[in-house]
């Protein structure tokens, strides 16, 4: 997950970690609880996808929102501790003035959003939260949430490197001259300025 990216990094473990943020609003919330990893001048970061992050459901029995899912007592499948999806699920939820043990399924957890949606098409969970294109792939209703920014951090020492252009070439073509630093990503985030 990105918590646990962004961590590695920090500590030294990886040479580049992704993460992602939702735009507006609950990014900068999301951002608080990463900017323990993310404060290094020496750190730049790439905007390397758009996505977006909503209620995956049977096309059969289509779930509109998390409310929905609590009231109806739908079997719901997590994306695992520390992953940004999790911490997402978490802010919607207080939002909502829901509680995660409303949540049939909370604590059963997946660690891709792939895996999230198979358990809805093979009909173990009825519900889930994550990305768009895990929805599509499997032939599954997505009701949309957030619009996010996916990011790759690495620091300015490991830009220097060529196999680490040619990733950002391969990765990114057209974002990867848009080199942000902290205060640009936190404006990227808080503006919303998403294609």
């Amino acid at each position: 997950g990105s918590a646990n990216a962004l961590k590695a990094h920090a500590q030294g473990l990886c040479s580049m970690a992704g993460f992602h943020l939702p735009v507006g609003h609950l990014g900068k919330l999301i951002l608080q609880r990463y900017q323990s990893y993310l404060d290094n001048d020496a750190y730049c970061f790439f905007l390397i996808d758009q996505r977006e992050q909503g209620l995956i459901s049977s096309s059969l029995h289509p779930v509109a929102s998390l409310e929905q899912a609590v009231d109806e007592k739908l079997r719901f499948v997590n994306r695992q501790r520390n992953s940004g999806t999790r911490d997402l699920l978490d802010i919607l939820l207080d939002r909502a003035a829901l509680k995660p043990g409303q949540l049939m399924g909370y604590t059963h957890e997946e660690h891709t959003h792939l895996a999230v949606a198979g358990l809805i098409a093979v009909g173990d969970a009825d519900v889930g939260l994550g990305v768009s294109t895990a929805a599509e792939r499997l032939q599954l209703h997505f009701t949309p949430l957030v619009k996010e920014f996916y990011f790759l951090l690495l620091s300015e020492r490991q830009l220097a490197c060529d196999s680490i252009q040619k990733l950002l070439i391969l990765l990114a073509p057209q974002q990867n001259s848009e080199r942000l630093n902290d205060k640009q990503l936190s404006e990227r985030v808080c503006e919303g300025d998403i294609d």
